[in-house]
C-alpha cells in the first residue's frame, strides 16, 4: 500500500452531499483534478478526491480532517493505492503487448518463407 498518490478519501458525509459541495469545500487546498461519490450501500457517505499534488492532498489531509461539514465530522485521510494491483495491472498490459508483437512477428515470418 502506498500514499505516493494525491488522492484523499473523505468519509462521513451526508448522503445529500454533491460533488460541487467537494469541490467547494476542498478546493480551498489546491488544484483538484477530479471528486467522486460513493454511490453504492457500503460506499454511500464517502468520497475520493485527487488532487493535481501530493503537497495539496497533504494540506487537505492535515487541515480538513475533523472538519464540521452540514453538522457532520469528516473524517479525512490518505488514500492508499494497492500498488500490487497497478503492478498486476502493468504486468497484464505487458503481456499483451507481448503476445500482439509474437504475432505480428510470425505474421511477417510467415509471409518471409512463403
Amino acid at each position: 500500500m502506498s500514499k505516493d498518490f494525491p488522492i484523499v478519501l473523505v468519509k462521513n458525509l451526508p448522503y445529500t452531499t454533491t460533488g460541487d459541495d467537494l469541490y467547494e469545500v476542498f478546493g480551498k487546498y489546491g488544484n483538484i483534478m477530479q471528486v467522486r461519490l460513493g454511490n453504492q450501500a457500503d460506499t454511500r457517505g464517502s468520497g475520493l478526491i485527487v488532487f493535481k499534488n501530493l503537497k495539496s492532498a497533504q494540506t487537505c489531509v492535515d487541515k480538513a480532517n475533523g472538519y464540521n461539514f452540514n453538522g457532520r465530522y469528516l473524517v479525512v485521510l490518505h488514500y492508499m493505492v494497492d500498488l500490487s494491483k497497478i503492478q498486476d495491472e502493468m504486468l497484464e498490459v505487458r503481456r499483451k503487448e507481448v503476445a500482439k508483437i509474437d504475432a505480428q512477428q510470425r505474421s511477417l515470418t510467415d509471409k518471409e518463407t512463403q
